[in-house]
């Protein structure tokens, strides 16, 4: 089993003891967040890219709460970055994002709200028996994506034409039964 872990340095208590007292020397009070104000451990892990939001949302379409997690089990490995992300004590849930079927390289991600109503993501770790590429998931979601699209909108043509057929077959008399029937909002540029 494979596992990619996602802690951008390592940390421990000198080294979290020196980085606040540096943010407290500067001010800078955004990295505050970032911070166990009770046990002054600082969070390791980095925020999950635009890109990486996209690929494993795609690819990954299964949210589950890590404590509900049952697919499959967790490696030792995803298990302690976990707790480590637990005792840090700066995150407000834990995801393990996969597919629905088959079960293929799952992702552990952890969350809290950022500003303006957004949910910051974090990448925690990720597992497989072979971890793709990102470029290699990136086409896989492209493609996934697409092929996702072109389905919906078929379905909304069929479902149009079947409507159109259906009020082009309807008498004049017949008209006055469509009123309850909504037609989609046209716009004009």
């Amino acid at each position: 089993m494979n596992v990619e872990t996602y802690e951008v340095e390592a940390t421990h208590p000198e080294v979290d003891e020196a980085a606040n007292a540096l943010i407290e020397q500067l001010g800078l009070e955004g990295q505050k967040a970032y911070t166990n104000p009770e046990t002054g451990a600082r969070c390791p892990y980095r925020t999950m890219t635009d890109d990486e939001t996209f690929v494993y949302g795609i690819l990954c379409s299964v949210k589950a709460p890590a404590h509900k997690f049952d697919a499959e089990p967790m490696p030792l490995r995803v298990l302690q970055v976990l707790a480590h992300a637990k005792d840090i004590g700066v995150f407000e849930g834990y995801e393990v994002w996969h597919p629905a079927r088959p079960m293929k390289d799952p992702v552990l991600v952890a969350w809290m709200p950022g500003e303006q109503y957004r949910t910051t993501r974090y990448m925690l770790a990720r597992w497989g028996a072979e971890l793709d590429s990102f470029p290699t998931l990136m086409d896989k979601a492209l493609r996934q994506h697409r092929d996702n699209t072109i389905a919906a909108l078929t379905k909304i043509k069929s479902e149009a034409e079947s409507r159109l057929a259906s009020v082009l077959g309807t008498s004049d008399a017949g008209l006055a039964s469509l009123r309850s029937v909504s037609a989609p909002a046209v716009y004009w540029s």
